[in-house]
């Protein structure tokens, strides 16, 4: 696709390609709204000199997952020998060093031994890694593993979550059963009241002259 007949549109896609993907400092160049990235025209612009930038740079979106992959799955223990001690850069495998961020060499005043003399300096290395949570989440969130709609593993840390929480509320606040009737003690007699009658629950008596044949029927 060629260049874009409306210029500011052209200037847009231009910088925000190249400035780090900044819609506002794209904006501010070409004149425009934030909102001009959403553009149909401006989002096809976008995406063709991002794939330009990627073919000159050999990059595609499997070489980003592989890269990605390094990062989330590479094991700390590559860094050291057998020994224990820390391997020489020259000697770490490709995979190991995508994991590296930085490294930072530094040297330390030895201090001195029990007779006084001056020890020679001790070197301290500091390797730092990438985060390897961020590009598992990235790699997650690809693969459709959890998402920010809560699906996948969002959805079950939510529910269990979610149960937790009214365990521990029904422990700390017990409700009373709803399918139980509260009674009312009855109130005191007053002195020199009658009794109150109550009502028999059991069946009453044969009447004189009958048998318990009769009363059945």
């Amino acid at each position: 696709m060629p260049a874009l007949t409306h210029p500011p549109h052209e200037v847009f896609a231009q910088h925000y390609t190249t400035n780090g993907y900044n819609s506002h400092k794209a904006a501010a160049a070409a004149g425009l709204h934030p909102s001009a990235k959403n553009h149909p025209a401006v989002r096809q612009r976008i995406a063709e000199l991002m794939q330009a930038q990627f073919a000159a740079l050999q990059l595609d979106a499997l070489a980003v997952k592989e890269h990605l992959a390094r990062v989330a799955f590479g094991d700390i223990r590559n860094l050291f020998t057998p020994d224990g001690d820390l391997k020489p850069i020259h000697e770490l495998d490709d995979d190991t060093a995508a994991c590296i961020a930085s490294i930072d060499v530094e040297y330390r005043s030895g201090g001195q031994d029990e007779e006084g003399n001056k020890l020679p300096p001790v070197k301290v290395v500091k390797v730092r890694r990438h985060d390897a949570m961020a590009a598992t989440k990235m790699l997650a969130q690809h693969f459709k593993v959890i998402g920010d709609d809560g699906d996948g593993v969002n959805a079950l840390a939510n529910a269990l979550a979610d149960r937790l929480h009214a365990a521990k509320k029904r422990i700390l606040n017990p409700e009373p059963p709803t399918d139980v009737e509260v009674v009312e003690p009855a109130p005191e007699p007053e002195p020199g009241a009658p009794l109150p009658r109550y009502t028999s629950l059991l069946p009453p008596a044969p009447a004189a002259g009958t048998t318990d044949e009769d009363t059945l029927w």
